[in-house]
């Protein structure tokens, strides 16, 4: 659902920061002072910060003094993976109500891994609304406070043995867990805010050029920050090499930090004849509490160091876009739709046949047992023939639906490569396949051997695949634009 917003009487007051210039290195950055309410991780128990830690194994928060995450504000925040930055440089940026919309939730959430941690949900509990539905859901009894609730369906796979006996409850290991967020006022200097119209003009001149940035791949055309946005929000978890070269360059200039669009929520600013008086899903990276000026340095142009390389630095072209209001009392209004929706989809995508069928879920099988009364030809291939599949070979490790995403998401990514006219003479290597629909090494093995016998997949010689026939390519390219 798309997020309704309201006007100045939502928050109090306008946007309306004074911009100077600020020069280094040689070039005039706008920045102004960010003052306003923030939200961040505050674990201080040890058995949560150990669960936490463990249930979502890419964001490492709690008590660490530097942050050692592959995360998108660590794309921003630095160009390489171990970064200087201490605790507490990242946030999510509130309202002058204090509300972060969940934006803060689900950037952790975005870091789930079903497969390995089963299932694990988190929720914001600041709203006695969200508070209710969420009792409701878990036919439970929690009070609102400031806090996000952790679910955990099997704790004894998150819970570390020495931890147990601590943590048992009546015998049993506990399912839900406190997790504590802190709500803060933050002051800073030198700041480049990315809601103000005039620095997302100088910030799309500055760093729209790939020979600028010295990344070493090619950009989209853009004209304007505005189609600039997708590739500052790809799904690459911790960051892309556009956000790593911007992250490099402004800690380079010195400037006190950024205020950024998140990667996992509908980004919004709303303005009301010309003052910025609501915005939604923005991001905030300190870059005043480096420990150190040494920083690592990554060269940006080696692919090595950038592995997301050709999946266009996970922009989901084709599934979302930007809103843009052009004229009337709300011009220069924007919201980025659909990406809130992708992860959800995403992460649906993940889950097991079981996992489904305990969230209440429709599972595999619910696919495969639908109509096919008016579907493409393509999609009644693909349920038939998975459907024989899977009576000859009744403990295939790949459910349909997980099948069905892969295909999608490879045609899509396809769709993306420059040389993609050539239409079904695409031939792309096992290595570049892997990267195109970010698996593991063991998924990748799975997910071809299962393609080819279905014969949506044909492999060529050299270790090189292309998509059965150009119909086909053309169903699951249409597919994973939506």
């Amino acid at each position: 659902m798309t997020r309704q917003f309201g006007g100045s009487d939502r928050i109090g007051q306008p946007l309306e920061p004074q911009i100077s210039s600020f020069e280094s290195l040689g070039v005039k950055i706008p920045v102004s002072t960010f003052a306003g309410p923030i939200k961040y991780l505050s674990i201080s128990d040890p058995l949560t910060e150990a669960v936490f830690q463990a249930a979502f194994p890419a964001f490492l928060g709690g008590k660490a003094t530097t942050h050692l995450r592959t995360h998108q504000a660590v794309g921003f925040a630095a160009s390489q993976v171990r970064d200087t930055l201490p605790r507490g440089c990242y946030a999510g940026v509130c309202h002058w109500t204090g509300d972060d919309g969940g934006g803060v939730a689900r950037e952790i959430f975005a870091y789930t891994v079903p497969q390995t941690t089963g299932i694990v949900l988190i929720d914001d509990m600041s709203h006695p609304d969200d508070v209710a539905q969420i009792n409701s859901r878990y036919t439970s009894r929690f009070e609102s406070g400031d806090y996000f609730l952790m679910f955990v369906a099997e704790p004894e796979n998150l819970i570390p043995t020495e931890w147990r006996e601590r943590a048992r409850t009546n015998g049993e290991l506990p399912n839900f867990f406190s997790v504590p967020w802190t709500k803060g006022y933050k002051i800073l200097d030198k700041v480049v805010d990315l809601r103000l119209p005039q620095v997302q003009e100088w910030f799309f001149e500055e760093f729209s050029d790939p020979k600028r940035l010295n990344i070493g791949w090619s950009l989209p055309e853009m004209t304007s920050f505005h189609e600039m946005l997708p590739l500052l929000q790809g799904q690459s978890r911790g960051g892309n090499p556009m956000t790593l070269a911007i992250g490099r360059e402004l800690r380079l200039m010195r400037v006190g930090g950024l205020v950024f669009p998140s990667a996992r929520c509908d980004t919004a600013v709303v303005q009301e004849h010309g003052k910025i008086v609501d915005w939604y899903g923005w991001n905030l990276v300190d870059y005043s509490q480096r420990e150190s000026d040494g920083f690592a340095m990554a060269v940006m142009n080696n692919p090595e160091l950038v592995r997301n390389g050709w999946e266009f630095f996970g922009v989901p072209f084709g599934r979302v876009r930007v809103k843009l209001s052009s004229a009337g009392l709300r011009r220069g209004t924007w919201q980025v739709v659909g990406i809130e929706a992708l992860n959800r989809t995403e992460w649906i995508g993940k889950l097991t046949s079981a996992q489904r069928q305990m969230l209440g879920l429709p599972g595999d099988e619910d696919l495969l047992a639908d109509s096919e009364e008016g579907l493409h030809e393509v999609e009644r291939q693909f349920r038939r023939k998975f459907r024989d599949l899977k009576a000859e070979h009744p403990d295939l490790p790949l459910t349909a639906r997980r099948t069905h995403a892969l295909l999608a998401k490879l045609g899509a990514k396809i769709s993306m490569l420059p040389f993609y006219r050539l239409g079904s003479d695409i031939a792309i290597s096992r290595e570049k396949l892997g990267e195109l629909i970010n698996v593991d090494e063991q998924e990748l093995e799975i997910f071809t051997t299962t393609a080819i016998r279905l014969g949506f997949l044909v492999e060529l010689p050299k270790g090189y695949f292309q998509f059965a026939s150009e119909v086909i390519l053309d169903y699951f390219e249409a597919q994973g634009a939506h």
